[in-house]
């Protein structure tokens, strides 16, 4: 019966023990990310304009559209040699 009462308290301090671990892996977790998160945005700093939807898609294909024009207007460094 002694052997029983052994085993019981070993399982029980091994519950303990893990449940405590955990805890203690909870806390410094929660602690990390607490330190890590942002603070909350009070607002934009600089008023920005009101584009209408696809203005900025648009913009980018009209840079890509230029700079394309503009590697073509170049001659190529084959050519240049001839």
């Amino acid at each position: 019966m002694a052997r029983v009462k052994g085993t019981e308290m070993k399982s029980m301090f091994g519950i303990v023990g893990l449940l405590l671990a955990v805890l203690i892996v909870a806390i410094v977790a929660r602690k990390q990310f607490g330190a890590t998160a942002l603070p909350a945005a009070q607002g934009p700093a600089v008023a920005l304009p009101a584009l209408p939807p696809g203005a900025t898609a648009q913009r980018v294909q009209q840079q890509y559209k230029d700079a394309l024009t503009g590697a073509m207007q170049q001659p190529r460094a084959s050519d240049a040699g001839q």
